[in-house]
């Protein structure tokens, strides 16, 4: 199973999806499978910087080769909120469904790459932890 985050838009400017290139997405500062997209990006954002600005973006994430029903639970649900308050956290997402109950996903960021292999280092914070505790109550 391989999983892929990529941008695909940094403020109001939007990758081409004509020029959609899994490979192109190592090779470029904004990981975005665009090569134009992401030359255009940089002057973009560069003048940002200096104008002491700053901007939003998008990044999609995308699942190739899962097992077929691996990701079952997670179907069937037609609305998708972005972060939500749950607590005093706010969790990446929840799905709802009128006859199924509420799921909360929270998605984790990798922070180290090792031999093509997504790790997650001893990084412990005080808003991970909160996110974990909070979680944990919903089911309890």
């Amino acid at each position: 199973m391989q999983i892929t985050g990529y941008m695909t838009q940094m403020g109001p400017h939007r990758i081409d999806r004509d020029r959609f290139d899994w490979d192109e997405i190592g090779r470029n500062p904004f990981w975005t499978p665009d090569a134009e997209a992401a030359s255009q990006w940089e002057g973009y954002l560069d003048g940002l910087r200096k104008s002491g600005s700053s901007v939003g973006a998008m990044i999609e994430v995308t699942v190739r080769g899962c097992p077929t029903g691996r990701l079952a639970p997670l179907a069937g649900y037609p609305t998708v909120r972005r972060e939500v308050s749950f607590g005093r956290s706010r969790l990446d997402f929840l799905l709802e469904a009128p006859d199924r109950r509420p799921c909360l996903v929270e998605v984790k960021s990798v922070t180290l790459v090792l031999d093509g292999l997504g790790c997650f280092p001893d990084a412990v914070t005080l808003r991970g932890r909160r996110h974990l505790v909070e979680l944990a109550s919903a089911v309890a």
